[in-house]
């Protein structure tokens, strides 16, 4: 007697399609074992690597279980780590920042920029520090240059540790240590000094990830405003 045919006999209509799901896909897994052999680069919530035999026999029997429309919920080894990132990527902290100009830089002032730093995520950032630079260097000078010399410089602006809950925002404000000067202005007009400043930002989900961010923008003097430097722009 044919599976079908027992199962049609002696089992509900559900009942009948769920195990006659099961046997199609333990048929399609067996011939896969040439195949899918090897580890994929990801490891299940027990820690362990995952075989690629491992992650395509959970799809085949997932999507094969789940068409049957007898199944209302599946459960996996497999199936728990991506449920596991996925609420972590949903619910997470997520700290975004932003550099704000009070004004153009003017002779007998000082340049006073802000840090504004938010949590657009759903949950709490745990642990956040921050801190910002800000430095004034000739335009020759490379990114990476500038960064040096902003953090060699002793004064800074960083806050001890807090917690920044969802929707909520800090400020920091940054100012170049001295007035800026009349030669200053007309070599920063003349894009031949260029401000910079750099902020850091580093903090804790509730899932117990280890997060930082870095920023860097500059002052363009043709547009009045920050622009983004093409490094020290990352977020994790």
């Amino acid at each position: 007697m044919r599976l079908e045919e027992f199962l049609k006999e002696s089992s509900t209509a559900d009942v009948s399609k769920v195990l006659s799901a099961v046997a199609k896909s333990s048929v399609r897994v067996w011939e896969a074992l040439p195949t899918e052999r090897g580890v994929t680069g990801g490891t299940n919530p027990s820690g362990d690597r995952q075989a690629a035999l491992d992650v395509f026999t959970n799809e085949e029997f997932s999507n094969s279980l789940m068409a049957t429309g007898a199944v209302a919920e599946l459960a996996s080894e497999e199936a728990a780590q991506t449920a596991s990132k996925s609420m972590d990527f949903s619910q997470r902290a997520y700290v975004v920042a932003e550099v704000v100009l009070f004004a153009p830089p003017k002779a007998g002032e000082k340049l006073h920029l802000r840090a504004r730093i938010v949590n657009n995520g759903k949950t709490p950032a745990l642990e956040l520090t921050s801190n910002t630079r800000l430095t004034l260097v000739p335009i020759d000078i490379t990114v990476q240059s500038a960064h040096d010399a902003a953090f060699s410089m002793k004064d800074k602006t960083l806050t001890s540790k807090t917690t920044l809950g969802s929707g909520q925002q800090i400020e920091q404000l940054a100012d170049s240590l001295n007035e800026l000067t009349e030669a200053e202005i007309t070599q920063i007009n003349a894009a031949r000094l260029r401000p910079y400043i750099f902020v850091y930002v580093s903090y804790r989900d509730l899932f117990g990830h280890q997060r930082k961010i870095e920023m860097c923008q500059y002052y363009d003097p043709n547009f009045k405003l920050m622009m983004t430097c093409d490094a020290f722009n990352n977020a994790e």
